[in-house]
């Protein structure tokens, strides 16, 4: 009878915790090609500096015309103490040859709420490029996914 108790409290104990740091799915995210003229903002006319307001961008290149994956911060970033890190890869139209690109949030992220990952400049030329399948992880330090959504035929073989 002990034994049964501490069991169901040794499992439940272990489901607790793997459900504490399991991979979620993120529930919203977008893809949209920006050119450079829709990312300039009033302010930076005046100032010199780029104007992100309450959004992060993080960019394969220092150009800002590309295609972006947006999406809402999620709580646990905003409240975690961590560094995180997003990898991106994609399989553009016409390849079977996967790319990877990695980007690393910047540690101060209060007030913002939407990230922008985007593949910019040479990396994501405006003419002839379309996207097959796409799959991005948001890591932890340890490099374990946290969150992370993919296309539809990611994993269709």
């Amino acid at each position: 009878m002990i034994v049964s108790k501490l069991f169901v409290l040794l499992f439940g104990f272990l489901s607790f915790s793997n459900f504490g740091i399991s991979k979620t799915e993120l529930p919203r995210l977008s893809i949209r090609y920006f050119q450079s003229s829709e990312l300039t903002r009033i302010p930076e006319y005046f100032s010199g500096e780029e104007f992100t307001g309450k959004k992060i961008f993080c960019r394969s290149t220092e150009a800002r015309e590309g295609i972006y994956f947006s999406f809402p911060i999620p709580q646990t970033i905003l409240s975690g103490p961590e560094d995180y890190n997003v990898e991106l890869s994609i399989i553009r139209n016409g390849s079977s040859k996967t790319e990877i690109f990695s980007f690393t949030l910047p540690e101060e992220i209060e007030g913002k709420t939407e990230v922008f990952v985007g593949i910019t400049g040479k990396d994501w030329p405006k003419t002839d490029h379309r996207l097959s399948a796409w799959h991005m992880a948001v890591k932890d330090s340890k490099g374990s996914i946290i969150f992370w959504k993919k296309s539809f035929l990611w994993d269709h073989e």
